[in-house]
């Protein structure tokens, strides 16, 4: 049953990447983020009433709370926006494999300086396949995918430029788009370390509820400050905040409900495992809907790096 669940949270984080993705030409990257974090803060709250945790709220301290939020806005609020930014300058396929194989390696290299877990034969091997799959996936899939060096083909049909948070339009280079990936998982790996020291003592759903509020705030207020915003214009379609709504709820709500679900059940290893199966299923999703270019090379790549990580975890 474990099993089961830990696969339906991977494809459901896969699944959201492919909405926001599609969204990435009409929406700038805070708005997004912070419609995902609502719908996601929405959904965490009828979980915590539904599964009565809601009074450890009541046991937390000030800084306890503040901490936890603190998480979140690195995870969350940063986070979300540095990946939906890559989404819309790489794509889908590339940012999501890049994000998720070094959101693993950088949580590993993390626990192992700050937690003193120990580094065996394995887990050096499969950071060499991160790295490995990482560049053939970013670099040398683009050229094979383009034909020649510099094609626009690398990008979502249509994308010229992209609004990034507190920087305005720049156009989408491969360099930039790396950078944000790996800006991306670092953001997020640390946020894993930290979380796995700060809310061990609360239910898993008050700690995934702590750190949305706050999070949720910075972004939506940053969002509506930007003048060229969609949320600042109310420049939102009707399909797009629908997509949007239900992108936050796959990606910060359901998979992460589910892999809190699958980790009570086998156990964090089997669960990293399964969860890291999510760029191989982001493959067809974005060749398929996103007319994405999908080259021999970026599925080998994809497979070392899923293998790194399955010898990480």
């Amino acid at each position: 049953m474990g099993v089961a669940v830990a696969l339906a949270g991977a494809a459901s984080w896969a699944i959201s990447s492919a909405l926001l993705a599609s969204q990435a030409e009409r929406v700038d990257t805070l708005s997004a983020s912070a419609l995902r974090l609502i719908s996601a803060l929405a959904f965490f709250l009828v979980v915590i009433f539904a599964v009565g945790a809601a009074g450890d709220f009541g046991r937390m301290s000030i800084l306890e709370f503040a901490e936890l939020a603190a998480i979140g806005l690195l995870a969350l609020a940063i986070g979300e926006s540095l990946y939906a930014a890559a989404v819309a300058t790489i794509g889908m396929t590339r940012a999501f494999t890049t994000v998720v194989v070094l959101y693993n390696l950088f949580a590993f290299l993390l626990a192992a300086v700050f937690l003193g877990e120990a580094v065996h034969w394995d887990v050096a091997l499969g950071s060499v396949l991160v790295l490995v799959g990482v560049y053939l996936v970013v670099l040398h899939g683009r050229a094979r995918a383009a034909g020649v060096e510099g094609s626009p083909h690398i990008l979502p049909h249509g994308a010229a430029d992209v609004r990034l948070p507190l920087i305005g339009r720049v156009r989408p280079t491969l360099q930039l788009g790396i950078v944000l990936a790996a800006l991306n998982g670092l953001a997020w790996g640390a946020a894993a370390v930290w979380l796995q020291a700060a809310g061990d003592q609360f239910d898993e759903s008050a700690v995934g509820t702590a750190r949305l509020p706050v999070a949720a705030a910075v972004l939506l207020v940053a969002a509506v400050m930007q003048p060229e915003s969609n949320l600042r214009r109310l420049a939102i379609g009707r399909r797009s905040l629908v997509i949007l709504l239900v992108s936050g709820v796959l990606a910060n709500g359901v998979a992460g409900l589910l892999f809190i679900v699958a980790l009570e059940d086998i156990g964090t290893g089997r669960t990293v495992i399964l969860y890291s199966l999510a760029p191989l299923m982001a493959l067809p999703i974005g060749a398929f809907f996103l007319r994405e270019r999908v080259t021999i090379w970026v599925a080998v790549g994809t497979v070392l790096a899923v293998v790194g990580v399955i010898l990480i975890a």
